[in-house]
């Protein structure tokens, strides 16, 4: 049975050549950067079969520093989160987490798609020399628009993310691939004295997504029109109160994804789809000002 889909450790040089490749049964994860002083992460991942189940635990050592603490709080998030009776459909399937010994280990189900990085790699490997298309890539308004709910989800429950990043996205891929959220170990949890702090928090979060998710992989990596990101921008400006904003958000990408996923049409038949202009292809950079969105 192949291992849990996760990037492989980045070395020094950057070079992530094998960053799509499953980890197999037993295989233990080494610290990425654990001789830079300002670690990207000092945790560990193992890979174990149970049968049909995979599971894959993160540790971290008290001696390790900041991981430590976001670990023992990753565990507090995820406990509360499991409260709401639909929380499987929006962040990774946690099992368990354990405090013992001075190690912090948390145990998630396996992850069949890999985070969203290894997603766009794949699917860029897949076209071959084919052009990104709005067409082919509207799977990722439909994987937006899971983002934007899953970012609700969390809102409506009294989290922010803190960390939101195409890193921290997971893909589970079914007959159509579905994302949902991991690493919470930065997030922010709503209470009477922390008000504001969680509203900037929650800030950060949708200009993250904006920003690092949705403008960075249409329009840096794949080169589609910015106006996408500009209407979604002039969207969200319109709406009151940040639960209202994703789904707004939510509701734009649906829309998108519906519009222009590819249909199956038969041999004689013809289909019309409304094309809007604005959307084709460009090399053109509109400028994105995200200051007025929100306050950062």
């Amino acid at each position: 049975m192949e291992g849990l889909r996760i990037r492989v450790p980045r070395p020094s040089n950057n070079n992530n050549d094998n960053a799509n490749t499953p980890l197999p049964e037993g295989h233990t994860m080494e610290p990425l950067f654990t001789s830079n002083e300002h670690a990207y992460r000092t945790s560990a991942f193992l890979i174990k079969n149970r049968g049909k189940t995979v599971t894959f635990k993160k540790r971290a050592n008290l001696n390790r520093g900041p991981i430590y603490n976001e670990s023992k709080k990753e565990i507090q998030v995820y406990e509360k989160l499991r409260g709401a009776p639909d929380w499987k459909e929006y962040i990774a399937h946690f099992r368990e987490g354990k405090i013992r010994d001075k190690r912090v280990t948390l145990e998630f189900n396996y992850v069949p798609g890999g985070d969203l990085i290894s997603f766009i790699s794949e699917f860029i490997e897949k076209l071959g020399d084919a052009d990104v298309t709005t067409s082919n890539a509207s799977i990722f308004f439909k994987l937006f628009a899971d983002i934007a709910r899953a970012l609700n989800f969390l809102y409506k429950n009294g989290v922010a993310h803190g960390d939101i990043k195409p890193d921290n996205i997971y893909i589970d891929e079914g007959r159509v691939p579905h994302a949902r959220l991991l690493d919470l170990g930065q997030s922010v949890i709503a209470a009477p004295d922390n008000k504001k702090a969680f509203e900037k928090a929650s800030d950060f979060d949708i200009f993250r997504y904006v920003k690092l998710v949705c403008e960075e992989i249409l329009v840096n990596s794949f080169h589609l029109n910015a106006r996408y990101i500009t209407n979604l921008i002039d969207k969200l400006k319109k709406v009151e109160g940040r639960s209202h904003q994703y789904k707004a958000a939510a509701a734009y990408w649906d829309d998108l994804y519906e519009e222009y996923k590819p249909r199956r049409v038969s041999g004689n038949s013809s289909r019309t789809r409304r094309i809007n202009g604005a959307y084709k292809n460009s090399s053109n950079r509109v400028s994105i000002n995200m200051n007025n969105l929100i306050d950062r």
